[in-house]
């Protein structure tokens, strides 16, 4: 399989993954008070400190008029892709353009984008030794338990993601505390962390195009992507 159709197949397991989440936001609330009723009721699930929460979950669940905060923070802050694309364009070309990241770049078989916290916005790069087999992962999976030992062959800083992930930090303290039986807590990070993997995607799909990469020497080329000590996912494919 050529690359452009390796490319095709992991933006649109990229693409799922985001849709799936996006789904799932904006789900009414009561249905899903109504499932966790349902899985209360079956005995699938019980509260740390044995507290009946039945009837709290009734009346959640027969409140049709409770909306998820985070759909309509979704709504209400639209992201405008070609500035996004744009944006993390830039971080990359910085990040990678810089002479002693790019020697690392050129004598490397793959490299990984791994960033931080959500609020930290931080990344950095890992590089890993060239001449080594490396693995597409188009679903989710430690990509460490396929490399050999010593696989690594350097470090340098990633793009910052402050300019794609939208300050939500009050809205998903309010969240949690109102709907604490729905643990709403990541959803929202996820969301915009998930959707900027499709910006990177689009990123690195142009910069191919361009010709930015042409001086590499092992091909394929992985770039991977994951949150700090989270599984990896092929991103794209140099």
């Amino acid at each position: 399989m050529n690359n452009s159709s390796l490319n095709e197949i992991l933006f649109e397991q990229l693409e799922k993954q985001w849709l799936d989440c996006r789904d799932h936001i904006f789900i009414p609330l009561f249905k899903r008070y109504a499932d966790y009723l349902q899985l209360y009721r079956n005995g699938e699930f019980a509260i740390l400190d044995g507290e009946d929460i039945e009837e709290e979950l009734a009346e959640k669940a027969a409140d049709i008029s409770s909306k998820n905060p985070y759909a309509d923070f979704i709504e209400n802050h639209p992201l405008h892709e070609q500035n996004c694309i744009q944006y993390l364009k830039n971080e990359i070309q910085n990040c990678l353009n810089d002479p002693e990241v790019k020697a690392q770049l050129l004598q490397s078989g793959a490299i990984e984008i791994g960033y931080d916290w959500y609020f930290h916005y931080d990344s950095g790069i890992n590089f890993f030794k060239k001449g080594l087999t490396f693995p597409i992962i188009a679903e989710p999976r430690y990509l460490y338990k396929e490399l050999p030992p010593g696989h690594y062959a350097g470090f340098a800083k990633g793009p910052n993601f402050s300019g794609v992930w939208p300050d939500c930090a009050k809205l998903i303290d309010e969240a949690d505390e109102k709907h604490t039986l729905l643990g709403l807590g990541y959803e929202l990070m996820n969301y915009y962390q998930l959707q900027s993997r499709l910006f990177l995607h689009k990123v690195f799909r142009e910069m191919d195009n361009e010709g930015q990469f042409s001086q590499l020497e092992q091909h394929p080329f992985p770039v991977y992507i994951a949150e700090h000590d989270c599984e990896e996912m092929t991103l794209y494919v140099i």
